[in-house]
């Protein structure tokens, strides 16, 4: 069970004679596993019911957590592994975490990889890609020719700091309403139902931000005549008259790990790998993820019994120079939290 899969992917897996069902194939969807005396016999799919050794899920947590059930219906596999079972909760850990990528022109050398802007309503963080590119990249080739920059904005506050359960860490600045509309982000792109345009006030929004955030020395980097066009995350789009995310980011909160199963289930041919699941990385990034497919690997592996050398884990190393400042941090936090 595999979400999403890149080009380069599909080329790879196509080497190595693995059939790729893409998702508008109609036997793509999975809708359950059958269980018979321990390990899965087979994958439900309809109308067709494919059947491996080995099982491997690489979906989110709140995808998984559909397979697994919940207090009223448990699915076979929560009942053969309990652990699993505390994914309906985990699933509740998770928080909007998406954005613009906004296509600039005209000269922009100075704009900084990595940027957080901590002064802003929607707590906007951005990449400015080609900095960290091995090689120029022609972006001329695509759009109208006239692009020199990417930059990749994350929006971390969606709501208005009223609106945040106690759970959820809800930036102060502007009290999570933009400086245009005075809405939060949620509330800007819904615009009392009429999507479209509230795409288009929250992207001025944002840029309204980026503008006013990105200088050196009290100099702008940017202005109106470096945009060019934005893309917002496809996963925020409109179902049923409401504003809906597709993809939410798992969010570490106190307790939290418990929740999470290890990419070795109780189920002999069914592994885990996802940035959920248990990992020295121990946040939910493409990192994380990684890990805990090699942790998946290792476990089929270890189930074959084969000579192979085991894909390797990395644990996570702490610099001992700064453990007297750890302890001190630890100590404030518990004074004045």
């Amino acid at each position: 069970m595999v979400d999403i899969v890149v080009d380069k992917d599909t080329a790879l897996i196509a080497s190595l004679r693995i059939e790729h069902k893409s998702e508008q194939e109609k036997f793509s969807r999975v809708t359950g596993c059958d269980l018979k005396t321990g390990p899965i016999a087979e994958v439900v799919e309809l109308p067709e019911t494919p059947t491996a050794d080995y099982y491997l899920s690489a979906v989110p947590v709140e995808v998984m957590a559909g397979f697994v059930g919940d207090n009223n219906n448990w699915s076979p596999l929560a009942e053969a592994d309990e652990a699993l079972k505390k994914l309906s909760e985990l699933k509740q850990h998770t928080q909007w975490m998406n954005g613009v990528v906004f296509y600039l022109k005209g000269e922009l050398s100075k704009l900084s990889g990595h940027s957080v802007f901590v002064d802003t309503p929607f707590a906007l963080s951005s990449i400015y890609q080609g900095r960290y590119w091995d090689k120029p990249f022609a972006l001329e080739n695509y759009g109208k020719g006239n692009v020199t920059a990417i930059l990749s904005t994350i929006i971390s506050n969606w709501k208005d700091t009223a609106d945040c359960d106690g759970d959820e860490v809800c930036p102060i600045p502007y009290g999570g309403r933009g400086r245009l509309y005075h809405q939060s982000a949620l509330a800007t792109i819904a615009h009392q139902g009429d999507f479209a345009a509230g795409k288009e006030r929250l992207i001025a929004e944002l840029w309204h931000d980026l503008k006013d955030s990105l200088s050196v020395d009290g100099e702008p980097l940017l202005d109106d005549e470096n945009f060019e066009f934005a893309y917002i995350d496809p996963a925020i789009h409109q179902s049923k008259g409401e504003v809906n995310n597709s993809e939410p980011l798992l969010v570490n909160r106190t307790n939290g790990w418990r929740l999470r199963p290890t990419a070795n289930t109780n189920i002999a041919n069914f592994f885990l790998a996802g940035d959920y699941v248990q990992t020295h990385t121990d946040l939910a990034t493409m990192e994380g993820a990684c890990e805990a497919a090699k942790r998946a690997v290792n476990g089929i592996i270890a189930s074959e019994g084969l000579a192979d050398k085991p894909c390797e884990i990395y644990p996570l190393r702490r610099i001992r120079w700064f453990a007297p400042l750890r302890y001190i941090d630890s100590l404030f936090y518990r004074w004045f939290a």
